[in-house]
């Protein structure tokens, strides 16, 4: 078709509940890096519909030692940019669960590391080794909320 392949279109009606939705497009390419862009969708109650940029941010999560061990260990928490670059600011809380046996912590702070990155980190102690769900809710200024929920195997 002559249509420009760039664009996409939709002629359906968007029946979606009045809300903010937080979309995200990452553009894979086989020649360069992935182009990532991110926008709300603001959705009115009186059927308007609104889009504004809004920057994407990815939650990595790490430990020292890694893997993680049975015992006190270290979790970072980086947040990047879609560049890749730190993203400066942002505060942190996170809860550790082991869904076999039940257990979890209460949430916790995660602190400005010193490592220069602009990571957050906090102590941990795992008390048992197997699979732990780890969950890290990210604020920052003027930003939604960034959620992970990951999962590390600690080992004995």
């Amino acid at each position: 078709s002559s249509e420009d392949q760039s664009t996409w279109r939709s002629s359906s009606l968007l029946t979606t509940p009045a809300a903010t939705y937080l979309v995200a497009v990452i553009a894979q390419r086989s020649a360069s890096q992935d182009v990532k862009v991110g926008f709300r969708l603001i959705r009115g109650a009186d059927g308007t519909v609104t889009i504004r940029p809004w920057r994407l941010v990815e939650v990595r999560v790490s430990t020292d030692p890694s893997p993680p061990v049975v015992g006190d260990n270290i979790l970072r928490v980086r947040i990047v940019d879609a560049g890749g670059k730190s993203v400066e600011g942002a505060t942190g809380r996170a809860t550790l669960e082991h869904p076999s046996s039940g257990q979890s912590t209460p949430e916790f702070d995660l602190t400005q590391g010193d490592t220069g990155d602009g990571s957050l980190i906090s102590k941990i102690s795992f008390e048992r080794a197997g699979a732990w769900r780890v969950i890290v809710r990210v604020r920052i200024p003027g930003e939604p909320d960034a959620l992970l929920d990951t999962s590390l195997d600690v080992n004995e």
